[in-house]
């Protein structure tokens, strides 16, 4: 696929991480040198997550322990984050199913977190690896009482050296199923993960994902250029539909750094 990416005019790139820096506990080939590479060349390093499993100091610790690659945890955006801030002042009690790191983005803002569905005025709903039936049941039941129901994401799957693993999206599609209530949803591609991204950011942008609905989209919303990889969840080139076409497609995260460095240093 023909590149139409403006390499050399990228101020910031904005990188997605499961399936693009880490598979699950193992890191990308060439991913820490690429990201090293980026910065080194000038370029602004964001990374953005759908998944809401780990605190931006979690997150910044595993690409550390992964690629080797130090990033500053000021510069990770999560989707648990964006959903906490979305709440902020809207609700002071909150009923989760996901990780500890939902706990925590809504603990900071001033939200409560409850364990009884008739305490919650609202549900949060991301990936949650001990998700058990009464977490579901006692989400569905705070739906139908009146909670407000939102997704960190709705990422139906996410990528692991075993493949394909269920993604905070199938813990909120059978919530929606129980509920016929639609969540709002916080993360990619959505307006409020744009609207915090865009804070960060500086000179054209380059996102870079592995989801075509996610990433690619991201990047259309808010006008960037994107380069979807196929080291993740996307393997071929066959399996993006028409309507997410990105402006590049290439082999991994180290493809990308080359050509930004090599647009900077032709010779």
């Amino acid at each position: 696929m023909e590149s139409t990416v403006s390499w050399n005019d990228i101020g910031t790139l904005v990188c997605d991480l499961d399936g693009v820096v880490y598979l699950d506990d193992l890191g990308i080939p060439g991913a820490g040198d690429a990201l090293a590479a980026v910065v080194a060349v000038g370029i602004r390093l964001v990374f953005v997550t759908n998944n809401s499993t780990k605190t931006p100091q979690q997150v910044a610790a595993k690409i550390q322990r992964t690629t080797g690659f130090t990033a500053d945890p000021a510069m990770v955006i999560t989707s648990s984050r964006v959903t906490a801030g979305q709440l902020a002042g809207t609700v002071d009690r909150a009923l989760v199913v996901g990780g500890d790191a939902i706990d925590a983005a809504l603990e900071e803002v001033g939200i409560a977190v409850v364990t009884s569905w008739e305490d919650a005025a609202a549900v949060v709903v991301g990936l949650d690896p001990g998700l058990t039936y009464e977490k579901l049941a006692g989400a569905t039941l705070a739906i139908r009482n009146g909670a407000g129901f939102y997704a960190t994401n709705t990422d139906a799957t996410y990528p692991t050296p075993r493949g394909l693993l269920p993604g905070g999206g199938a813990m909120v599609a059978a919530l929606q199923t129980a509920t016929a209530v639609a969540p709002v949803v916080a993360g990619k591609p959505e307006a409020p993960m744009v609207a915090e991204i865009t804070k960060v950011v500086a000179g054209p942008v380059l996102v870079v994902g592995d989801r075509p609905e996610t990433d690619v989209a991201l990047a259309r919303a808010a006008g960037w250029s994107s380069a979807l990889v196929l080291s993740g969840v996307t393997r071929s080139l066959t399996e993006v539909p028409a309507e997410w076409a990105p402006d590049v497609v290439l082999g991994s995260l180290a493809d990308v750094a080359e050509h930004l460095v090599a647009a900077r240093h032709p010779d």
